[in-house]
């Protein structure tokens, strides 16, 4: 009897879903989400790798960007991907090394895209051989420049034209800046190139150069702000910003289609500095690019741009001026005003495959934006 009402009671625990386990999936209330515990992680069938990206020197406005994706693959890939900066002394010889293969992705200005896939100015064939496909990651920032000049120089020195006849530190041989301002200042552009004393040493050096009197101007860029070394270099003297009039700004622009107009405002940018402006200043800006080899694995990029995008809000958050441009304009549409303007003019810089497969994804047509 005892044996009949036990095997009853069991039955009937069964039957309302007290035994653990017995209660059905639909039994779960409409609506409910199912609690965090009991979800199914996202399998992605790829093995951890380290990522060595390419960058310049610590604190650098490359640095920072870098630091801050690496910073976000980290707390959202860190199953499959480990990326570190690895910094260059100027973004021409970190090319040069993406080239090489020691690191796997390098950041680039559209000057190095034009550069590099026209085989001119730093990667002719006579100076340097480039061998290694690239492909197009991601666009970044567009970076303003400016030169500034020691304060009790500022009649004397009153736009770029005055540069002639000055010693000027345009940057380091080689650097992507002594580039640009190579062009702008060059035969095509200002034609001053050949009438000004270049000089050449370490950055480091700026701003006692400039005190010195070793240099009368310095060239300088920076995101939101001037960067580290020209932050420092102008807390060493009182410093005057020089701004290109809107003649000599036009005549740069068409000397260097790969530049465009910026505004700087000099509150906000030199946070308060007395810089000799009292108005907005208009000058030209640079985008910049990151290469990545077409032949990396295509689950790596597409991880990597999902998880960027995705997170645009953290890199702004963690670095609001390297990353100014994506939170005014958006990211997607940065970055398709420049995919689309590169690919228009280098067909053999492709997007990745892994970044297609993104933007199919967010049901962007690539035929229709010239992306395929």
């Amino acid at each position: 009897m005892k044996k009949l009402f036990l095997i009853l009671l069991i039955g009937v625990l069964a039957l309302s879903g007290v035994v653990v386990g017995c209660v059905p999936e639909a039994e779960v209330p409409q609506g409910e989400e199912v609690p965090e515990e009991e979800k199914e992680e996202e399998v992605v069938p790829i093995e951890k790798i380290s990522w060595d990206a390419g960058t310049t020197a610590e604190g650098s406005t490359n640095y920072i960007a870098t630091a801050t994706i690496a910073e976000l693959t980290f707390r959202y890939l860190k199953d499959y991907i480990e990326m570190g900066p690895i910094p260059y002394t100027s973004s021409t010889v970190g090319l040069k090394g993406y080239d090489a293969g020691e690191v796997d992705s390098m950041y680039a200005s559209m000057q190095q895209v034009d550069q590099v896939m026209t085989a001119t100015g730093a990667f002719s064939p006579d100076l340097y051989k480039w061998t290694r496909p690239v492909s197009q990651l991601f666009w970044i920032y567009d970076l303003p420049f400016f030169a500034f000049i020691r304060a009790g120089d500022k009649d004397e020195i009153t736009c770029w034209s005055d540069f002639a006849g000055k010693k000027i530190f345009p940057q380091m041989k080689g650097a992507g800046t002594y580039e640009i301002m190579r062009v702008v200042l060059g035969p095509e552009g200002l034609d001053i190139w050949d009438k000004m004393d270049v000089k050449d040493f370490h950055r480091d050096h700026a701003g006692d150069a400039l005190k010195l009197r070793e240099v009368d101007l310095v060239a300088s860029y920076g995101m939101g702000a001037p960067v580290g070394w020209g932050e420092v270099a102008m807390a060493k003297l009182d410093c005057a910003v020089v701004p290109p009039t809107a003649e000599e700004l036009e005549i740069m622009l068409n000397a260097a289609p790969w530049i465009s107009p910026m505004t700087i405002d000099p509150v906000a940018y030199f946070a308060g500095k007395d810089v000799g402006l009292k108005a907005p200043m208009n000058t030209f800006g640079l985008p910049f690019i990151y290469f990545v080899d077409p032949d990396m694995d295509e689950e790596y990029i597409y991880q990597l741009t999902k998880c960027v995008f995705e997170h645009a809000d953290e890199l702004v958050a963690n670095a609001p001026g390297t990353w100014a441009d994506w939170a005014a304009v958006g990211p997607m549409d940065y970055n398709l005003k420049y995919w689309s303007k590169c690919y228009a003019e280098y067909p053999n810089l492709p997007l990745h495959a892994g970044v297609k497969r993104y933007l199919e994804e967010l049901g962007y047509d690539l035929g229709k934006l010239g992306l395929e």
